[in-house]
């Protein structure tokens, strides 16, 4: 299976996602999202209930789909913290993304995503940010060593400080 298109649809609360996927045999396919950043509330395969799913232990859900073309969209509620990943684990070719009040990291122009997005809250003097409980941000060491020879170069090693559990996204000049 394959995934041509992806839409995403940001607001203060809700997260809509609109999908179009390309089966090439009955198959179950990985939907966006986890159960520890966010999850479907409402799943719909070609306008109508999806029925055939499966979570794993880590939280991964999976639709069952037939041989085809078919339209999957998902809706639920955002949390209320600040910062949002949602990995994509059957990448689309091409990812397009309305948000309001969201910076999405993890998009570049010409619509490619990485295996990842993460979507962060932006803060306005009405709304404040909120003071999260739970896991810090990432943290992590770079290293650059220079080679000053004939030809020069710079190596630089990036090292995860915090613990496992959750992707980074890094922007590292």
């Amino acid at each position: 299976a394959s995934s041509p298109r992806l839409r995403l649809e940001l607001d203060a609360t809700q997260l809509t996602i609109r999908m179009e996927i390309h089966s090439y045999a009955d198959i179950a396919i990985p939907l966006p999202g986890v159960a520890k950043q966010w999850l479907a509330q409402q799943v719909l395969l070609d306008d109508k209930p999806a029925q055939a799913f499966l979570r794993q232990p880590d939280g991964q859900l999976w639709l069952s789909v037939t041989k085809g073309i078919h339209q999957v969209l998902l809706a639920g509620p955002l949390p209320t913290r600040n910062t949002v990943q949602l990995p994509l684990p059957l990448k689309p070719h091409f990812v397009e993304v309305h948000a309001t009040g969201w910076q999405v990291e993890g998009l570049h122009e010409n619509g490619m995503a990485d295996d990842q997005l993460q979507f962060t809250r932006e803060q306005t003097e009405s709304r404040p940010a909120i003071l999260e409980m739970g896991s810090l941000p990432p943290f992590v060491q770079i290293e650059r060593t220079l080679l000053l020879g004939l030809d020069w170069q710079v190596a630089t090693r990036v090292t995860r400080l915090t613990p496992i559990g959750s992707a980074i996204v890094l922007e590292i000049p």
